[in-house]
């Protein structure tokens, strides 16, 4: 691939899906390499987009922010001009026994996996664990008004994101995710 290249994408409410405007980011070269020198800042537009020119072959670590949602990283490749390098963020959670769990797949050639799916057990007080993914209705488990668990966004196709929300982990109990690959879900080999 070329040399340098330019690298874009967009970002996204992790729940809503919606773009967000005004997010700072901040490219350094390498895979969670904090310490190296910043080689390109941006700030998305109006429709979400970012973009970083004139970048050396190779991988980035993104790191972004924005005031109301919690920073975040992400990562990037330069190989020519690479697009639809697209980073879904999270608001502030509503409590410190909150959390939020958020899946990013890019589309890859040849193409390893289209649709991806989340899954999670969420430990239940009468029947031991229950099991949330995209093929509950209504893609909600609720304990209470306050205390429910939620698939936020279920998306079927590359470069792709999912998101679950727990609004009140219950304390001392166990929660297990996991990710299914819907695409080659009959594939055996």
């Amino acid at each position: 691939c070329s040399s340098t290249g330019t690298i874009s994408g967009k970002i996204t409410d992790a729940v809503s899906g919606a773009n967000i405007t005004g997010v700072y980011l901040v490219a350094r070269r390498g895979i969670n390499r904090p310490w190296r020198r910043v080689k390109a800042t941006d700030t998305t537009d109006s429709s979400g987009g970012y973009s970083f020119s004139s970048m050396n072959r190779g991988w980035y670590t993104v790191k972004s922010s924005k005031t109301g949602y919690i920073d975040g990283k992400f990562f990037v490749r330069s190989c020519g001009n690479i697009s639809n390098q697209d980073a879904a963020i999270s608001e502030n959670l509503p409590g410190s026994k909150s959390m939020r769990i958020v899946l990013s797949w890019l589309e890859t050639s040849p193409e390893t996996g289209k649709d991806l799916d989340s899954h999670i057990y969420v430990p239940d007080n009468s029947t031991g664990y229950l099991h949330l993914n995209f093929a509950v209705s209504g893609k909600v488990i609720r304990y209470s008004a306050t205390d429910n668990v939620t698939l936020d966004r279920d998306e079927t196709n590359s470069p792709g994101k999912e998101t679950i929300s727990v609004i009140q982990v219950k304390s001392g109990k166990t929660y297990s995710y996991s990710v299914h690959d819907y695409t080659n879900r009959i594939d055996n080999s």
